[in-house]
């Protein structure tokens, strides 16, 4: 419908362009997604939406530093854009570039406050940059905002606490998140060694089987 409607106007028609490069950007056609972006760039080059859609569709091909230009078009053109921030930051992250992306997600979060996946995102970059307890923080603003329930965020959470050997606290938090998502491998294994330091042998036996169900044999050895 929506190519009916580019090729049946003979005039300039970005807005349709801009809508079938989301609506092929969700069905996975990443360069036809593209294409049509540019293509309403093109027919109306102040468009941050679409510059927006442009990365996103780069920055999913693996084109990183073209999806961090866009990005940057994008917020020149409308300055209030925490999506757009938000993404810019995880472009910047996938090239290692990590403190320029804590600054993209603090943006995100500074102009959009109530942002749970911003607040988790720049929790992980903080935490591989050894920034403890900010990172702390973060996973903690992500959980509160999405209600408690957030379980990747508890998982990490988790991983911090297991790291400064508050295995209580870990456990907790892991079995928080594999209540709230059980098919996290990663969580049972985590929780299978805190378990076993903590002396609970039998149910770290437990939680090393799930993890290695789950993965089909890849934490064999933990």
């Amino acid at each position: 419908a929506i190519r009916g409607a580019i090729e049946q106007r003979r005039s300039p028609f970005p807005q349709a362009h801009f809508e079938l490069s989301r609506a092929l950007f969700g069905l996975g056609q990443l360069e036809e997604s593209a294409t049509e972006a540019r293509a309403a760039i093109q027919q109306q080059p102040v468009y941050p939406e679409a510059h927006y859609a442009l990365g996103r569709a780069l920055e999913r091909r693996g084109d990183l530093k073209d999806a961090i230009e866009s990005y940057r078009a994008g917020i020149a053109q409308r300055e209030h854009f925490p999506w757009a921030y938000h993404n810019l930051g995880i472009a910047l992250t996938r090239l290692g570039n990590l403190d320029d992306g804590v600054a993209a997600y603090r943006k995100a979060i500074e102009q959009n406050p109530r942002f749970p996946r911003a607040h988790y995102d720049l929790g992980i970059s903080l935490y591989s940059l050894g920034r403890v307890s900010e990172a702390t923080e973060e996973f903690s603003a992500a959980i509160a905002l999405r209600g408690g329930s957030y379980p990747d965020a508890h998982y990490e959470l988790g991983r911090i606490y297991a790291g400064e050997q508050k295995l209580e606290l870990a456990i907790g938090s892991f079995r928080v998140a594999l209540a709230q998502n059980e098919n996290l491998p990663e969580a049972h294994h985590e929780l299978g060694l805190a378990l076993y330091h903590s002396g609970s042998l039998q149910e770290s036996v437990a939680s090393f089987r799930s993890a290695i169900q789950q993965r089909g044999g890849e934490f064999a050895r933990a």
